[in-house]
């Protein structure tokens, strides 16, 4: 259905080109200059088409890249342990405690009084 649909679109395009092209003929235009002018207009158009489409992969290709970057950077082991593990109370500075999460609180933002 899909290739259906692009032929379609593709058999008007082409009758466009070729009304647009016979317009010379008519007019009486010598071929030896209207063939290169025509076969430089599909290099261009193409080329256009093909810059675009670069164009588009190559955002894609980036924003696929910085997703690599930072699932990288999530799954190296110093960020894991980093993140799974809080600090023993005898490895804190002197004043800070922590709680089940991992989370510290100094002296002014401690629940307990000071020890």
């Amino acid at each position: 259905r899909f290739g259906h649909v692009l032929g379609r679109g593709l058999r008007r395009i082409l009758n466009v080109e070729r009304a647009f092209w016979s317009l010379f003929d008519r007019t009486g235009a010598p071929k030896v200059i209207v063939t290169p002018i025509k076969w430089g207009a599909r290099a261009a158009v193409i080329g256009t088409g093909a810059f675009f489409v670069a164009w588009g992969l190559l955002y894609a290709l980036g924003v696929v890249a910085i997703l690599a970057v930072v699932l990288g950077i999530m799954n190296t082991s110093a960020t894991g342990d980093a993140l799974n593990r809080s600090l023993a109370e005898e490895e804190l500075p002197y004043g800070m405690e922590s709680n089940v999460f991992g989370q510290t609180k100094g002296w002014f933002d401690s629940d307990n009084e000071y020890r």
